[in-house]
């Protein structure tokens, strides 16, 4: 009885036409698995994740932690999601990055673990949006002390940092005068953005400061504060 033999597997070529293959090629070759040589089927699918999230999803994402209780949790969008893990290695907070998410103001976006997975089931729970937008104003100047006579124009900008210490556009005011100055700036509208702004850095310049020649154009970086800064005309 005749018989046919065929050896060493190779799956599809489709580069070739079907009369060119050779007797281990295929035109077609689903859940075969074929890496040994060996014509194998795969085993059944196994059922990993349900999303509770409504409507039509088009991506997902995992994230998941490890260790003792490690878990997976499946992030998901009805919109064409490209999300990306951050590139500093040991990363423990499981940062992601990333676009294509219509929710919110519909730009790039980042996120982490806790962020993610903070309630319920449909992930990600929450977000920041990327970017920091320039202040829309500049601060209030409040002048309270000073018994000296010499005038002096003083420039302060100020700028908006999140928590990993990124910076937007500065946003400048002016003050003519001496003594004790306070600039206040409320963070409270721009934090309505998701944009994790933690605190505002401020900037003096002094344009010009007699009797001292020297520091006539000397420019200094105040401390980082939280809605109201305090400078002395002695700090620099």
């Amino acid at each position: 009885m005749a018989g046919l033999k065929i050896e060493g597997f190779g799956g599809v070529i489709p580069r070739l036409g079907a009369r060119l293959l050779p007797n281990n090629g295929a035109q077609i070759a689903q859940n075969a698995k074929l890496f040994s040589g060996e014509l194998r089927s795969w085993f059944q699918a196994t059922l990993i994740n349900t999303p509770t999230k409504g409507g039509n999803l088009q991506s997902m994402f995992r994230m998941y932690t490890t260790g003792t209780g490690a878990a997976d949790f499946w992030l998901s969008w009805t919109d064409d999601v490209d999300a990306v893990r951050g590139p500093i290695a040991g990363d423990t907070a499981f940062k992601i990055y990333y676009t294509g998410d219509s929710t919110g103001i519909g730009g790039p976006k980042k996120t982490n673990l806790v962020l993610s997975t903070a309630s319920g089931t449909d992930y990600p729970h929450d977000y920041l949006e990327m970017g920091v937008p320039a202040p829309g104003s500049a601060p209030t100047i409040i002048g309270t002390g000073g018994t000296s006579t010499v005038s002096l124009t003083r420039i302060y900008a100020y700028t908006y940092v999140t928590s990993t210490a990124s910076w937007a556009e500065e946003r400048s005011a002016k003050s003519n005068g001496h003594g004790h100055r306070k600039v206040r700036r409320d963070l409270g509208h721009r934090r309505a953005l998701d944009r994790d702004h933690r605190e505002i850095r401020l900037r003096r310049r002094d344009q010009a400061r007699l009797p001292h020649p020297d520091r006539q154009r000397g420019q200094y970086e105040l401390p980082a504060c939280a809605g109201q800064c305090a400078d002395r005309d002695d700090q620099h």
